[in-house]
């Protein structure tokens, strides 16, 4: 593989969402990334809806740029592989509960004691430490306890869950910042070092500016009750005659004088920051035109006005924008058993090092001859190994 870290070599024991987003954006940055799958079923959402011929289009979308070894870490030959590959490996990512591995000697003091230079981080739902940190929790559990859940919706509405998991991938991104660190400081010290990730203080880092509102006025705002979440006519959703939606994001005070002045409220202009019940007055009012023309037609009256303001957009629509388009957030690559796959691309472009899919997902088990024959495996031990159920 080429890229930005060519030669860097990652062993990927995660699941689900988290763990396999980063590690496909390290691939996708030109790491070798061996996805350790157990010989009986692999990775769940291989075979989780929807389906494409064999594949699961969730496990295509997040594994790309990827080797898959059969291997069952649960056997003691499967350990000995493991351990094999930790010794010419940078970085082991794992998302088991809290002391699974140390059970089995896999844990990061036993694998830096053959490899000093091993990095590893472990993403759990609550992180290695403290009361919480046994207990089971989904996406959704971490948005909740967090605090981001119940700050969704509509006003005096119930919480409304997120159409993205975004507690799974604040996690990965932390983890792939923290990887990218601790990869740069081994540079100066020689050594690896072990990243605990939680993902419920991950969605947390993402409250950063409500945090700062409570610790600076001991407040916080409930849902739709702050003037960026939907209490303020100058950033807001508004329906249209066709049944879709205009998002307006007019914060500063010349892009919302020009809305106003294209919708005919002038007197709207002065008030931009007035108190709740003129905000609620001045969207009540704003509705009532929006509602009058389609989507388009507003598109083509505001857009033109050099404004903030967009359509809401569901997928499709999204990915057929012509500015995704143009930066070719679509990608397309031949799968062995899919034939031709689409893929989301990467939303970070270098001037000198540009980056691209390097690989398509790997079929299940698809690399594992390859890698343990480089480890020094011969024929016979593979086929012992198969036999034992091992690979």
């Amino acid at each position: 593989m080429a890229g930005l870290l060519k030669g860097i070599r990652i062993i990927d024991l995660t699941r689900l969402q988290s763990g396999p987003y980063c590690t496909m954006a390290l691939g996708d940055l030109g790491a070798e990334v061996i996805k350790i799958e157990n010989p009986r079923g692999g990775d769940l959402i291989r075979w989780y809806p929807p389906l494409g011929k064999s594949e699961s289009g969730y496990f295509l979308a997040l594994n790309r740029n990827k080797k898959s070894i059969k291997l069952d870490i649960w056997t003691d030959s499967g350990r000995e592989v493991f351990k094999r590959l930790v010794d010419s490996a940078d970085i082991v990512i794992e998302q088991y509960r809290p002391g699974v591995l140390k059970k089995i000697g896999l844990d990061y003091q036993q694998l830096q004691e053959r490899n000093p230079r091993i990095i590893m981080a472990s993403i759990s739902a609550y992180g290695q430490t403290g009361p919480y940190s046994s207990l089971p929790a989904h996406d959704i559990n971490l948005q909740a306890i967090s605090g981001i859940l119940k700050g969704v919706g509509r006003k005096n509405s119930e919480p409304v869950i997120s159409g993205v998991p975004i507690a799974d991938m604040a996690a990965s991104l932390w983890t792939a910042f923290a990887l990218l660190a601790a990869l740069w400081e081994r540079e100066h010290s020689g050594q690896g070092q072990y990243i605990d990730v939680s993902i419920q203080e991950a969605a947390l880092s993402f409250q950063t500016l409500a945090a700062g509102e409570l610790f600076t006025n001991n407040y916080f705002a409930e849902r739709c009750n702050e003037p960026l979440i939907g209490v303020s006519a100058w950033y807001n959703v508004y329906p249209t005659a066709d049944q879709g939606y205009l998002a307006i994001g007019l914060l500063e005070f010349k892009f919302w004088s020009s809305f106003c002045k294209a919708i005919e409220c002038e007197e709207f202009v002065e008030n931009q920051f007035g108190p709740p019940e003129v905000q609620e007055k001045m969207i009540q009012k704003i509705e009532s035109l929006t509602i009058q023309k389609s989507l388009q037609e507003w598109m083509d009256i505001l857009q033109p006005l050099n404004i903030c303001v967009t359509p809401v957009n569901n997928l499709e629509e999204a990915l057929k924008n012509q500015q995704i388009e143009f930066r070719q957030m679509v990608q397309e690559v031949n799968h062995p058993v899919e034939g031709v796959i689409k893929l989301l691309g990467i939303p970070v472009k270098f001037s000198r090092t540009p980056v691209k899919i390097q690989m398509p997902p790997p079929l299940f088990g698809q690399h594992t001859e390859e890698i343990l024959m480089e480890l020094g495996y011969n024929i016979s031990s593979l086929e012992r190994f198969k036999c034992m159920g091992v690979i």
